[in-house]
């Protein structure tokens, strides 16, 4: 799960990114601290050197010698260098409710941060377990002119009392899926005849209780997970910042002291669904 959520999230925050940054050159032995933890899982976090300074900068930096506690709720336990930037520990497992604390000391200068792991999403339901796909293909627009194609076929819902945040990600989980194709479509969710859409998809924060799915939003026949992740208020934060300019980004959103990047903690709950023709 790591690093495919790490994936579809930290690549679209400016901060990470390969273009051309505005740094000042005394931030750039400051690390950049890919710290997106999960509940049920083992304490993981990343480490490189901010990119994007300079013409000549194409590729991430690993930091493989720092040294890297977290203290969760009390008890600090030494993150172990893994190789490739990689920092884990074996021996524990984060559980809801528990506060964090991270710090991180590299080539003199010491980041900090903290977070708290969220309880699980309650009450997770999907009103349909199999959507049937009706794949327009006569006139009347790209889409064959399938009036009905973009409304709802089925509601992934939720307890929110109280409007906290949540992500959904939407995963084919078959290992050779049958790409859907709407003939003479060059547009819409992805599903481009000739193309290769995703098989998987993130949405934006909400504080909804409830994520109307129409038969647009999927690429692929076959089974879905529909993944509901509860995040904290930084991961809303950072991803509501992501679109500064990064050709004059002085001062990339995080929550990092010190540093760069983002740690936060997730906890999630996951219903299947079977995408047929």
């Amino acid at each position: 799960m790591k690093n495919t959520f790490i994936i579809l999230i930290i690549s679209t925050l400016s901060f990470a990114s390969c273009k051309k940054i505005d740094f000042d050159k005394t931030n750039l032995d400051k690390p950049t601290v890919d710290g997106i933890v999960y509940a049920s899982r083992k304490p993981k976090i990343h480490l490189s050197l901010p990119i994007g300074y300079g013409n000549d900068a194409t590729s991430q930096i690993n930091i493989d010698n720092a040294q890297v506690i977290m203290t969760i709720s009390g008890v600090k336990y030494a993150l172990i260098s893994k190789g490739n930037g990689d920092y884990e520990n074996d021996k524990v497992i984060l559980k809801a409710g528990q506060e964090l604390e991270l710090m991180i000391v590299y080539d003199g200068n010491t980041l900090t941060s903290s977070t708290v792991v969220p309880t699980k999403p309650k009450n997770l339901k999907a009103s349909e377990s199999q959507i049937q796909i009706a794949v327009p293909t006569g006139g009347g627009g790209p889409f064959g002119g399938g009036g009905g194609f973009n409304q709802a076929t089925a509601a992934l819902t939720w307890d929110n009392d109280i409007q906290e945040y949540y992500v959904l990600l939407t995963k084919n989980i078959e290992n050779s899926p049958e790409q859907i194709i709407f003939q003479g479509s060059n547009g819409g969710g992805g599903n481009l005849e000739g193309g290769v859409p995703p098989t998987e998809r993130l949405s934006q924060p909400t504080q909804t209780n409830t994520q109307n799915i129409n038969q647009r939003q999927f690429s692929y026949y076959g089974k879905y997970q529909f993944i509901l992740f509860k995040v904290n208020s930084e991961y809303n934060n950072l991803y509501n910042n992501r679109g500064q300019s990064s050709l004059n980004l002085t001062n990339p959103p995080t929550n990092i002291i010190n540093g760069f990047g983002i740690f936060t903690a997730m906890n999630a709950d996951t219903v299947g669904v079977k995408v047929v023709k």
